[in-house]
């Protein structure tokens, strides 16, 4: 951290020069464009606005319950090109858990596969709307399906409160990812109009919700 002068150009406009080290990092040059976000506190962060989709490689080892994991965890550390791969071939148990993993994480697709991999990109960073409207959707969820789930004469059929459940778990995942990137990028977390101390809360209070959702049912 270091202190820099503001300088007042034009009568009108104030000026910071960026730190040099910083800027060639992230090949920042004349033209480039940065956003700046005002964060709750009054501070300002300045960040590259383009970034290069994340990444990653995970070797699942043809076990279909590694890949569910390693997907989860990857899609919730923010990467947005995921690739399974495996020495071996991958077993159809193996490819029917990335695809059941895949339809309960927002906006990720499979866009290519072969015999030892497939690859899963995120189509579209999934809507997030507000963190509030989150948080009663999550609690509605989880609630309902505890009240009639437990229910001696359901008024619903399991596999409509099964539903419920994984809506639940879809939101706990979506917001859980955006939290976590917020966590550790200050421009998101300034977007979400959050300082840390209440990101780390509400991620807690996303997994709290998770955690009390119903263990989905037989059908």
């Amino acid at each position: 951290m270091s202190e820099r002068s503001v300088q007042l150009v034009g009568g009108s406009t104030y000026i910071v020069s960026l730190p040099k080290d910083w800027a060639q990092r992230h090949k920042i040059g004349a033209r480039s464009k940065v956003l700046v976000v005002e964060t709750p506190s009054g501070s300002l962060v300045i960040s590259p606005v383009l970034k290069k989709p994340r990444k990653i490689e995970i070797d699942v080892k043809d076990d279909p319950e590694l890949a569910f994991k390693l997907l989860t965890a990857a899609y919730l550390n923010g990467y947005d090109h995921i690739v399974i791969t495996s020495e071996e071939k991958l077993s159809e148990q193996t490819r029917l858990a990335v695809r059941k993993c895949v339809r309960r994480l927002m906006g990720l697709e499979v866009v290519r596969e072969n015999s030892t991999s497939i690859e899963v990109e995120l189509a579209a960073e999934p809507k997030v709307v507000s963190i509030e409207n989150g948080l009663k959707r999550m609690s509605s969820l989880v609630i309902t399906t505890l009240q009639l789930g437990l229910s001696p004469k359901p008024s619903l059929s399991v596999d409509t409160l099964n539903e419920m459940d994984e809506d639940a778990d879809r939101l706990n995942l979506m917001y859980s990812r955006r939290l976590r990137q917020a966590l550790v990028e200050p421009a998101e977390l300034a977007k979400l109009g959050l300082d840390t101390a209440h990101a780390f809360d509400t991620l807690t209070v996303f997994k709290f919700l998770s955690g009390a959702s119903i263990t989905p049912l037989p059908r």
